[in-house]
């Protein structure tokens, strides 16, 4: 008990140090976006501010500009006036219209003196500020692999024998979240479906017979089988009216064993453990082991497969 509780402890060290390690990478990342952002937003403003000052220059320049033409449009009136020139009326008349349009430049400009620039608050902010941690955590217990105690509570023996049938012989079983069990029939090639009393309710005959079954979700499970080149995989979609076949999956290899986790499928095959991604195409991911002693004896020694509860080992 002593050096159980000593290894529980360190792993409980080990995952706290994994835990610090992603709660700083985490803490890291954080400070990188907000890195991102400030560098960003003073950039935006930079560029707000560099616009407003070339506008500002072009005004004064604008302003100056047409100050000194006023300025010697003026003083040629004056002398043609007093020379008494005829033309000096029509000057006038083009000074005065100048005036008018510098009038409502300078009225234009006034109207934009007051440029400021402001920053609304991201009311985004507030998630932040409300945080109080990176996650929640919890304590859970792992049950021990070395305290596991099986008593047979209570046994029933069922027939789901179909009356044109002789002998059933069941090469896997599945329950379904819905409290169905589906069975594999091998000597009748059926998949059969048991009610909560174990009554048969619907079956399904099969192109070859079944090795082994396997729940992928709520409603399917997949079943693996040899057929005359290899093996062959189907998923089968079970309601409580129907059975019907979604896909099928071909092999080169035979199919004996079959379990599966969310994202993978595990596929034995008499002497081999192959590993599958759980998508529409059935990609292969790697072969886990083999035991290539079996191609001299010719033995079956992977026959079949079955995953732990916490999903660790196969």
């Amino acid at each position: 008990m002593i050096s159980v509780r000593d290894k529980n402890i360190k792993s409980i060290q080990d995952l706290y140090a994994q835990t610090s390690k992603y709660i700083n990478t985490l803490r890291k990342n954080f400070e990188a976006i907000i890195d991102t952002i400030e560098k960003d937003t003073l950039k935006y403003v930079d560029n707000k501010m560099d616009e407003l000052k070339e506008t500002l220059k072009s005004d004064m320049a604008n302003l100056s500009q047409l100050d000194v033409n006023m300025k010697r449009l003026n003083a040629a009136i004056s002398v043609q006036t007093s020379k008494g020139n005829p033309l000096s009326f029509m000057m006038e008349m083009k000074y005065l219209d100048i005036m008018t349009t510098s009038e409502s430049i300078l009225d234009d400009l006034d109207e934009g003196s007051d440029t400021m620039i402001t920053l609304k608050y991201n009311a985004e902010q507030h998630f932040v500020d409300q945080l109080q941690s990176f996650g929640k955590f919890s304590v859970s217990k792992i049950p021990s692999a070395t305290s596991i105690f099986v008593d047979r509570i209570h046994c029933e023996r069922h027939n789901i024998r179909m009356s044109h049938e002789r002998v059933c012989d069941i090469r896997g079983i599945c329950e379904l979240s819905t409290g169905t069990l589906v069975i594999a029939d091998r000597t009748n090639s059926s998949i059969k479906v048991l009610d909560n009393n174990y009554h048969v309710v619907n079956c399904m005959a099969l192109s070859f017979p079944p090795n082994d079954i396997c729940c992928i979700s709520s409603t399917k499970v997949a079943v693996a089988m040899n057929s005359m080149t290899g093996g062959q995989i189907i998923i089968i979609n079970v309601t409580a009216k129907d059975i019907t076949v979604e896909n099928t999956y071909e092999f080169k290899h035979k199919c004996t064993g079959i379990t599966s986790t969310e994202y993978s499928m595990f596929v034995t095959t008499n002497t081999a453990l192959l590993q599958y991604k759980m998508t529409a195409a059935m990609e292969f991911v790697k072969t886990i082991y083999e035991d290539t002693s079996s191609y001299l004896t010719g033995k079956c020694t992977l026959p079949k497969i079955c995953i732990c509860p916490l999903k660790r080992k196969v």
